[in-house]
């Protein structure tokens, strides 16, 4: 388990970030390292006529029937995912305090926990020592401020088990919070896993916040749903919504105005995403990913562990002359591990089958060439 202070690599984030935006605007650069807004996967049309229908006494309402739609115990509204997150970490955590995350883990989450001056208690996945035994571990000494779960976005299936960590924050007064990241959550359709995080541990007693938002494909709001003792502290700390307007188009389409069905549109954006990893996995089952090891991951991104001797961060310099951009295994720690740097992560939000299978034929000649070097027995 590694400890430290969540800023080191979140300076590095938003850096490699800005370099991306840069790069997206002069090139044609096919950006697989972060979520993306995808044009064909906005319903435009709903969009525009829930502008025309909304009713500025109508809020509340369409508000309450969001919120009956999201099966939620208690809903809190902000302007988007990340003001979301400094809403809860802000309130909950005073610098300095330990919160525990597994890694790899979403960069954003990363970001949101430095701002709010947290010193992040890593557990990688898959580690004999899971997030749930740190916890058990952690209450004969310095117990974490919260324990932080970002479900689909690191290597899932390894860690111990979410229900095994929720019964052990039960245990020791350790508030969870679920980092969703983009995406729908409600009606629930989602994976077992999740749908055993939203439930909590069998004796009801868990503190359990939920954070996410509407984007990528969707206007921003941020959302934040709370639980048990999770929305009693929440509560405590003060947490408060922005003032109200920004999103009532957006609320008055949830609640099922203009024909739009929150639980359809779920549903084709999973079987679109279902799509996008198939053709992912064929695409990396060729002979130019050979050696590459596919690991369990959401249904959002893959993560791959490249041959031994392969550097990720090289990997992705010579993918971005291809132009072609994947997020690096060490940017996904608050410390890194030296196994990291084979780590790499693919997202499929952002881009249609085509586009997307451009961008993976860039990172493969690239990949091709340190193999090749490899071989070779080159440097």
């Amino acid at each position: 388990m590694a400890n430290g202070k969540a800023s080191g690599k979140a300076s590095e984030w938003e850096h490699w970030k800005a370099q991306l935006r840069e790069l997206e605007a002069a090139e044609d650069l096919i950006n697989l390292a972060e979520e993306r807004r995808d044009e064909s996967l906005v319903p435009h049309r709903e969009l525009a006529e829930a502008l025309q229908r909304i009713e500025p006494a109508g809020s509340r309402k369409n508000r309450k029937a969001a919120e009956d739609g999201m099966t939620s115990a208690a809903l809190l509204l902000a302007a988007d995912g990340r003001d979301a997150a400094d809403r809860v970490f802000g309130s909950l955590i005073a610098e300095g305090d330990p919160v525990l995350v597994e890694g790899p883990s979403d960069p954003e989450l990363l970001e949101a926990l430095r701002r709010a001056g947290a010193a992040v208690l890593q557990v990688e996945s898959g580690e004999a020592g899971s997030a749930a035994v740190t916890l058990e571990r952690a209450g004969a000494g310095v117990k974490p401020k919260l324990a932080v779960l970002a479900p689909g976005a690191g290597i899932s299936g390894a860690g111990g088990g979410s229900a095994a960590l929720l019964e052990a924050a039960a245990r020791l007064g350790v508030t969870v919070v679920v980092y969703n990241g983009p995406g729908l959550p409600w009606r629930g359709s989602s994976a077992p896993e999740r749908a055993a995080l939203l439930q909590g541990p069998r004796s009801g007693a868990s503190g359990v916040i939920e954070i996410g938002s509407m984007e990528p494909h969707l206007p921003p709001l941020g959302w934040v749903r709370a639980a048990g003792t999770g929305a009693e502290a929440l509560a405590q700390a003060g947490c408060a919504a922005p003032a109200p307007g920004s999103e009532q188009v957006l609320l008055h389409l949830l609640a099922g105005a203009a024909g739009f069905s929150p639980a359809a549109y779920e549903t084709r954006l999973r079987r679109e995403y279902a799509a996008r990893r198939g053709l992912m996995l064929s695409k990396l089952s060729g002979p130019s990913w050979r050696g590459t090891a596919v690991l369990p991951s959401g249904d959002r991104h893959l993560w791959l562990r490249l041959p031994a001797g392969l550097s990720g961060t090289a990997l992705l310099r010579a993918a971005l002359l291809e132009g072609a951009a994947f997020l690096p295994g060490p940017l996904a720690f608050a410390e890194p591990p030296e196994a990291a740097d084979r780590l790499i992560r693919l997202t499929c939000t952002g881009y249609g089958s085509s586009r997307l299978a451009e961008g993976l034929d860039r990172i493969a000649a690239a990949l091709s060439a340190f193999t090749a070097r490899l071989d070779q027995g080159g440097d």
